[in-house]
């Protein structure tokens, strides 16, 4: 076999049997390791959509040698699954970073993912009007904090289950979000986390329902979701919006205590779609 064909087919096996490629700490300048996956087939000149991914608390490690934990949940998993979801992060050419959170640190770090963020968008093919972050459960509450620190960059984020209490989102209160959260979540709480996030965001963009993010729900067995139109915030029956009803500001809020949203979320194909479907402003 010619050598050039050979590598051809060795690069096609290594492709199938890992979806990503793994950058230690150490080996680049940021200060997080992380997982990278990158779109099948790049072109020279082309700049691509970038999602930008963070594990919950129990995927911390050493961000060297542990980088694999964070395929255990979200995109990576679907990326190792090689599933509908999959297939449609290829379908669009998105890169997708899954940095590694230092378990020493115990807890994301903003100042890091900060310089890693920078890292991959001065060191690859970005779009810069298409830089999306979304994390899960401690990764969802690194999600609020990157953005907010980061927002002129963002085009869009879905915090899922989001591990943090509410704080400044002046920087953020027009940015297209989408949050995940089951109304009983026994680990990380609803109302003391993603209600007081919401309730916040309503009031800077000037909409202020009687009962904060909650006016309109109707708690029972259903998935429910909101979404804020030019009519106010609105609730329906299910987990996503109609074309009618998409908008910036979206809350799913899923009726069990499960604290796995993010199964649900990152499964969802409409989320996907409606990610990619943000630009910068």
């Amino acid at each position: 076999m010619p050598r050039a064909l050979l590598l051809v087919v060795l690069s096609a096996a290594l492709t199938a049997a890992d979806p990503y490629t793994k950058h230690p700490l150490g080996s680049t300048p940021a200060p997080y390791g992380y997982l990278q996956h990158l779109p099948p087939k790049m072109a020279k000149g082309k700049h691509y959509p970038l999602v930008f991914f963070l594990h919950g608390l129990g995927e911390l490690g050493d961000s060297s040698t542990q980088l694999d934990a964070v395929a255990k949940n979200g995109p990576f998993r679907h990326l190792a699954k090689n599933d509908a979801i999959a297939k449609r992060i290829d379908q669009e050419g998105a890169i997708l970073i899954g940095p590694q959170g230092i378990k020493a640190d115990k807890w994301w770090q903003t100042p890091k993912l900060i310089q890693t963020l920078d890292h991959v968008c001065q060191t690859l093919p970005v779009d810069p009007d298409r830089v999306y972050v979304t994390g899960l459960s401690m990764g969802g509450g690194g999600t609020w904090a990157l953005i907010t620190a980061k927002a002129p960059m963002i085009a869009a984020a879905i915090p899922v289950c989001p591990a943090a209490k509410a704080g400044k989102v002046d920087p953020i209160k027009d940015l297209p979000i989408w949050a995940h959260h089951a109304i009983g979540d026994g680990v990380v709480k609803f109302p003391e986390n993603t209600q007081g996030w919401f309730d916040a965001l309503l009031a800077a963009r000037g909409a202020k329902p009687a009962g904060g993010v909650l006016n309109g729900y109707t708690r029972n067995d259903q998935p429910q979701f909101a979404s804020l139109l030019a009519s106010g915030w609105a609730w329906q029956s299910g987990t996503s919006p109609t074309p009618a009803t998409a908008s910036t500001l979206m809350l799913t809020v899923y009726p069990d205590q499960s604290h796995d949203s993010w199964g649900r979320a990152y499964s969802n194909p409409i989320v996907w779609d409606w990610l990619f479907a943000q630009k910068r402003r």
